[in-house]
């Protein structure tokens, strides 16, 4: 589908300029330099630019045209879109800005262009973008300086400065591209279309995005799963900060921010994501140079024992890294070859003399340990460092073991700087701080772990079927202007999914409540049941270990009295008699809707602490039992749902069940905003789970 955007026979540049520094000179500058085909500058008032023929409008030009560059005022631009498309050009950039992210008549500008991309079947990329780069066929459709080096990464940028800097900073670091993009305002081309064709362009090996915004998330969800199982996506994400606040209705509300779907959203996927434009560029390099390890285990050899111990602490506090065990075979082999002052365990430290002669045998003993998965090589310059030697040294054992990951970390400035060249040339990236070498090692075995256990999952299996006549009737209640569902539809609702349900009876009176209470039996739990209640604890609207009718009745009368004296205008349905269970552990499982996502779906402790604790992990929907089973493990509470001290297990099995039921309900039900079922008791293994309480939000 992008094909002609990337490698064209012929452009059209609108907007060619005639004047030094304008735009549209340094564009077609750019094409006329290095661009091997046809190119065909649009400029009324002039008859030549830059050795090229000038034509006065695109239909002046004879013959076909692959791609247009436009680079004209805005108000111009739909005009001239439409001119391209009555022409037959379906593959445009348009560079110009003032159109949505200004506003206003920007914002109608945009609106004009999308539909003739309707119209007309139009690959758009921007507008407000930089242009398009391909050194493999030598094309600068962009403002950009120069040619990027030809290389095996795509970079897509949603901004232009940023694809040009980090354009800048691969050239300095011997690092090349397959293709560059700039994305702009994403009108018509946008990541997802992107990664669609590099997921099979051969030229392109990893891919780099930098993004603020996701057109679609859920499609950016299921292209990059796809994708990352035979190429690493990078992504940096910026504009993850809230400038502001806004009310939440739930516990899950209040603790999933947007950032949270997003972070969610890219490890399902496989995503590898950059929290800092360090680890950005770092994780290029290396998944660029790297074949991914085969397992967790990492060797350090060193020339100084500090920078070892930093690296050790660094994968120690690594959940997916530890420090390789050297077999007795290897530590004899080290303990031959180096001096008696050595530390021939790992880390391997080969003291500060260390030449090159040195390093090789270390290596060498390391690398054929079949218990080292991956080797970090640490070295700070002393005056008789053999730095290039080394080099060719570590150079050597990466052509002899491909399928290893080699790492250096050759710690300095100038002192290391050739040695740093000669190593990228190399392919072995390198670090100026070991903390940073080891945050990469860590990221490779972050997708290999990814990439195996997508292969074990089960796809695509339901646990229950959505009933049309629930998803109406709660339809229904959304479209009648109702927040929240009825305690009765919340039970209806989750008994379809066969989540079981404590009986509850809402009572309007003191007397009532005690009815209640004695047909359910004692002890009951008793709620306030009111909209405008958020937090029932918090307004003293709950009683529990209720033991008789004289409680039920004064519990009745204290938690209206409290809930109205905190909320004198609050409308009150009732309270809630409940028969209360002691013997299980109290989770919660919520969901809260992304708006670029979907469902949400968190799990964690229960109860009144869970905002407090924060001891929660998250998925989108839809998801396996697999990654319901991963998700309940993340959790530090995992441990005493395990059983602690001779205590039994929960119903582990069950509960995951659950959560993935939560997922299907979010995913069948659309008008369903957040929801929380807080708390979920899970009893014993093989006693199952009963939800306690529960809130869904329209």
């Amino acid at each position: 589908m992008l094909e002609k955007l990337f490698t064209p026979r012929s452009i059209a540049l609108i907007g060619a300029s005639t004047t030094p520094g304008k735009l549209g000179f340094d564009i077609l500058m750019n094409l006329v330099d290095h661009f091997k085909g046809k190119v065909y500058p649009i400029n009324p008032k002039a008859e030549t630019i830059l050795g090229e023929k000038a034509y006065p409008d695109i239909a002046s030009v004879p013959g076909e045209v692959d791609m247009a560059v436009i680079a004209i005022p805005a108000e111009f631009v739909g005009k001239v879109v439409d001119e391209c498309g009555k022409k037959g050009i379906r593959n445009l950039v348009i560079i110009t800005a003032g159109f949505k992210e200004i506003g206003g008549e920007g914002l109608t500008r945009e609106n004009e262009i999308k539909e003739l991309i309707e119209k007309y079947g139009l690959n758009v990329v921007g507008p407000n973008c930089l242009g398009i780069l391909n050194p493999h066929v030598n094309l600068n459709a962009s403002f950009a300086e120069g040619m990027p080096a030809k290389g095996k990464i795509a970079l897509i940028s949603q901004s232009g400065a940023m694809a040009v800097a980090i354009a800048d900073w691969a050239s300095g670091e011997n690092i090349g591209f397959s293709k560059i993009i700039s994305l702009g305002n994403k009108a018509g081309v946008n990541e997802n279309t992107c990664l669609e064709y590099f997921c099979h362009d051969e030229e392109t090996e990893v891919i780099m995005m930098y993004l603020e915004s996701f057109i679609d998330g859920r499609k950016f969800m299921e292209t990059a799963k796809k994708i990352s199982m035979k190429k690493p996506i990078i992504v940096f994400k910026s504009g993850i900060s809230e400038a502001g606040s806004s009310a939440v209705a739930s516990h899950t509300g209040a603790l999933a921010g947007s950032d949270t779907a997003v972070a969610t959203a890219m490890r399902q996927s496989g995503v590898i994501r950059a929290k800092t434009i360090e680890d950005f560029f770092d994780y290029a390099r290396v998944f660029s140079m790297q074949r991914l390890p085969k397992g967790p285990d990492v060797a350090v050899v060193t020339n100084a024992g500090g920078p070892g111990v930093i690296a050790t602490d660094a994968i120690d506090r690594s959940p997916h890294l530890r420090m390789a065990k050297f077999s007795p075979d290897t530590t004899a082999k080290l303990k031959e070859s180096l001096p008696p002052t050595a530390n021939i365990h790992n880390p391997v430290d080969i003291i500060g003399d260390a030449l090159a002669d040195r390093y090789r045998s270390a290596f060498e003993s390391v690398l054929a340990d079949e218990e080292v998965d991956m080797l970090l090589a640490i070295l700070t310059p002393q005056i008789m460092t053999e730095k290039e030697s080394t080099v060719r040294s570590l150079s050597h054992f990466h052509e002899k073991y491909p399928d290893t990951p080699i790492l250096a970390a050759f710690m300095g400035g100038k002192n290391i700087k050739y040695a740093a060249e000669k190593l990228a040339e190399n392919d072995i990236p390198n670090f100026i701080y070991p903390e940073r070498a080891v945050k990469s090692l860590e990221a490779m075995e972050i997708l290999k772990k990814w990439r195996m256990a997508q292969k074990s999952i089960e796809k695509g299996k339901r646990l229950t079927s959505p009933l049309k006549s629930l998803r109406s009737a709660i339809a229904g209640v959304a479209e009648s202007g109702a927040k929240n569902l009825s305690p009765d539809m919340v039970v209806k609702l989750l008994k379809h999914y066969d989540i079981s349900v404590a009986e509850v009876k809402l009572s309007q009176s003191a007397d009532e409540a005690a009815k209640d209470a004695d047909a359910i039996g004692y002890p009951v739990v008793m709620k306030i049941i009111s909209d405008d209640v958020l937090h029932k604890t918090d307004a003293g609207g709950v009683r529990l270990g209720v033991k008789n009718r004289e409680e039920t009745k004064k519990a009745y009368d204290d938690i209206l009295c409290n809930v109205l004296q905190k909320f004198p205008e609050a409308s009150i349905k009732g309270v809630l008699v409940q028969k209360m269970y002691s013997l299980g552990r109290e989770v919660i499982i919520g969901m809260k809707r992304d708006p670029a996502f979907g469902p949400l779906i968190m799990f964690g402790l229960g109860g009144i602490y869970v905002e407090a604790m924060k001891d929660v992990a998250f998925r989108v929907a839809p998801f396996s039992r697999e990654e319901s089973l991963e998700m309940i493990d993340e959790v530090k509470a995992i441990k005493i749902l395990k059983g602690v001290r001779g205590e039994a297990p929960s119903d582990i099995t069950t509960l995951a069940d659950t959560v993935m039921k939560v997922g299907e309900m979010a995913m069948d039900i659309p008008e369903i905003s957040e929801l929380d079922i807080n708390p979920l008791m899970v009893f014993s293994a093989g006693k199952g789970v009963v939800a306690l309480d529960a809130r869904v939000i329209l």
